[in-house]
């Protein structure tokens, strides 16, 4: 099994994508695609170029490994509203630091299989200064890991 397919953020992305699927049906189309980037913070300028970008079919739907495999690829401005995304939707409180409460209740409220000990020893990698919460930074570095892009907070 591949290091992406392993990854507990694949598994949010794939949440991410459930989530945003509101009429059920396992794609995604530019209504739906549309709404959640523009509340998730992406600016409605870039949504046409987005869309574009991830329905490589060009059948006007986002099956799951499209959209996978957007994110997989994407250029580093996009990998960082991915990242935003998922933190956000992490973040339950907005002050831009996830307490280890809000890591747990998100993983387990979207039903992943993880151990207690195991979802404390993720937060734990992430958390490089442990301080016991995630700021953005610590959870950037951690994203752009899984999917083998190096983060420079340089270019942020």
């Amino acid at each position: 099994m591949s290091k992406l397919s392993e990854s507990p953020l694949v598994n949010i992305i794939k949440t991410l994508f459930i989530e945003v699927d509101v009429n059920h049906n396992g794609k995604l189309d530019e209504t739906e695609f549309g709404q959640a980037m523009t509340q998730l913070g992406l600016a409605k300028e870039e949504l046409e170029s987005v869309w574009k970008s991830v329905d490589t079919s060009g059948d006007g739907e986002l099956e799951w490994s499209e959209f996978l495999a957007a994110c997989v690829s994407l250029p580093l401005e996009q990998l960082d509203s991915s990242a935003e995304i998922v933190y956000k939707m992490m973040d339950k409180d907005s002050n831009r630091a996830i307490e280890f409460k809000e890591f747990k209740n998100f993983l387990v409220s979207h039903k992943f299989n993880i151990e207690d000990n195991d979802i404390r020893k993720e937060f734990n990698q992430i958390d490089m200064n442990e301080n016991n919460t995630l700021e953005w930074e610590e959870f950037k570095c951690k994203f752009y890991s899984v999917f083998n892009q190096k983060y420079d907070p340089r270019y942020n």
